[in-house]
Formats: structure tokens, C-alpha cells, sequence
């Protein structure tokens, strides 16, 4: 029994390494892949690791991984370091992301709410789609006014960004009063009866209360479960290791 418990305290410890190395490993490819598995499996003990990645990473999609990876393990002192590389060129879905991020892991902090607001006066439409996805997040209603704005734009890309958000939020919030919205738009579709009938609901039925109350209910989990879900992924670890 011992020696199998020094087993796999030694196995884990070899395998955090081995997290470790590929985080910062010298392919972009590599690092993506493994941010978004650490960041999966919220491995706090390599947080350090995965700031310094974020503060310091020039690969976009390994930025977006790390950025990720940041959210997921729920250290607040990422906020800052989200929002200083969302303030950085260049303006894509990443950029988009990285502020997404930083107002989750905010926790519906109202700290961020300048700053996002100013993302959204921006002539930059990525910035400006993400930030208003970023007020949605901390609660705002005029995020979704906003958001709502940008999935009529031009681009199909910034508009399936834009809908997949008002999705997310939107749709539960419409099923929530008993009126669910069941024929979306497609990002190529021009805007029709179905964008309108987007806007109307928000106008005419999207509260403070609501929003927050959805907000609450996608953030909360059951603790029990949670920790029974990291026992399993430890347990099919461990039973990797030991093959």
C-alpha cells in the first residue's frame, strides 16, 4: 500500500513536470495543447507557469490557450494580466477572448466595467464584440444591447462570434420567462425577421435580475460533485501512469 502511494505521489510529480516543460515548450503547437489540457483540468500548481506564459507569449492561438488555461484556474491576479494583453494589438478572436476571460474570472467584478465600456466605444470591432460580451458577464444589460449591435455587422466571423455569446446568455434567459428562442440566425445569414425578433425580446423582456440570476446559475457548482469529477480524472491518471 505504501510503496503504491509513493508510486503515484513520484508519477504525479514526473507528470507535473512534464506539464510544466510543455507549457513552455519551443513549438506553439505543443503549448496550445497543453494549456488547454492544464487549464481543463484547473491544475493550480502550475498557475505561476501559466501567467508567465500569458504575460510573455507571441503566438496568438498559444496566448488564447493560456488565456484559458488563466480563467480556468481561478486565480484573481490574472484579471490584470488578461486585460493588459487584451489591450494589445493586434485586433482578432483572440483579443476577443482574452477580454471574455478576464471579465469571467472577475467574478462580476464592476471594477471592469470603465474598461470593458471603453472597449466597446472602440473603432476595433473584435474589441468592441468582446467587450460587450465582457459586460454581459459582469452583469451589465447594455452589453447585450451592444452585442446584439455587432452581430448585424458586416463581418460573418465577428457575427457568429456575437451569436454564439447571445446563445449562451440570451437563449436561457428567453427559456428562463417562457419564451425561448428557437430559430436563430446563421452568421451568413443579412438581418431578417429572426435578428429582429433578438432585439425585441431584449428590449422588451431582459432585466438586471435576470440576467444576473442566469449569471448566478451558470457560475455556481455543486461542490460534491466537482471534487467527485476530479477523482475520477485523478483515478484514470493514476491508471495511465501505472500501465
Amino acid at each position: 500500500m505504501v510503496l503504491a502511494a509513493v508510486t503515484l505521489v513520484l508519477a504525479d510529480q514526473l507528470h507535473l513536470r512534464g506539464w510544466r516543460a510543455e507549457v513552455r515548450d519551443s513549438n506553439p503547437v505543443v503549448r496550445t495543447q497543453t494549456l488547454y489540457t492544464v487549464g481543463s483540468e484547473r491544475e493550480s500548481r502550475l498557475v505561476e507557469d501559466v501567467h508567465t506564459v500569458l504575460m510573455n507569449e507571441q503566438d496568438r492561438e498559444a496566448l488564447g490557450a493560456a488565456g484559458y488555461a488563466t480563467m480556468r484556474m481561478g486565480d484573481p491576479r490574472g484579471v490584470e494580466l488578461l486585460c493588459r494583453r487584451a489591450d494589445e494589438a493586434p485586433d482578432d478572436h483572440v483579443r476577443a477572448k482574452l477580454i471574455m476571460f478576464a471579465a469571467r474570472l472577475s467574478n462580476r467584478n464592476a471594477q471592469l466595467e470603465e474598461w470593458l465600456v471603453r472597449g466597446t466605444q472602440t473603432s476595433q470591432p473584435w474589441q468592441r464584440a468582446g467587450s460587450a460580451a465582457g459586460l454581459l458577464l459582469i452583469g451589465d444589460l447594455e452589453g447585450g444591447r451592444i452585442l446584439l449591435d455587432v452581430a448585424r455587422g458586416p463581418d460573418p466571423l465577428i457575427r457568429g462570434f456575437a451569436i454564439e455569446k447571445l446563445r449562451w446568455i440570451e437563449g436561457p434567459m428567453a427559456e428562463t420567462i417562457g419564451r425561448p428562442i428557437r430559430d436563430w440566425p446563421a452568421p451568413q445569414t443579412c438581418p431578417d425577421a429572426r435578428w429582429e425578433s433578438l432585439l425585441t425580446f431584449w428590449e422588451e423582456h431582459a432585466t438586471e435580475g435576470l440576467l444576473k440570476d442566469l449569471l448566478t446559475r451558470l457560475s455556481r457548482s455543486d461542490s460534491t460533485w466537482f471534487e467527485l469529477d476530479r477523482l475520477i480524472h485523478a483515478r484514470h491518471r493514476a491508471a495511465g501512469w501505472l500501465k
